[in-house]
C-alpha cells in the first residue's frame, strides 16, 4: 500500500461539507445539489469558505484505505 494522499479543500468543498446534510444528500451528492446556492452568495459570504478552506489545509489530512479521512470517521 502506497502512501496516504493529502486532502486539498477548496471555499467550495468546504461550503458543501458544512451543508450537505442541512439539503438531505450525501457529501458527494452535495456538490450538484448545492450549486446554485453557492453560486447565489456573496463574495464576502464566499470569502468566509475560503479562509476555512486554506485553514483546514493547513493541517494535515490523510485518507484512510477506504478513501475517507481520519475527521470524518470521527464524525
Amino acid at each position: 500500500m502506497g502512501p496516504k494522499k493529502e486532502i486539498k479543500y477548496n471555499a467550495y468543498s468546504v461550503y458543501v461539507r458544512e451543508n450537505h446534510k442541512l439539503v438531505g444528500v450525501t457529501y458527494s451528492e452535495g456538490f450538484a445539489a448545492l450549486r446554485q446556492q453557492w453560486k447565489n452568495l456573496s463574495k464576502e459570504e464566499k470569502e468566509i469558505y475560503d479562509c476555512k478552506a486554506k485553514q483546514i489545509n493547513g493541517k494535515k489530512q490523510k485518507l484512510t484505505s477506504a478513501g475517507t479521512t481520519y475527521e470524518e470517521l470521527e464524525e
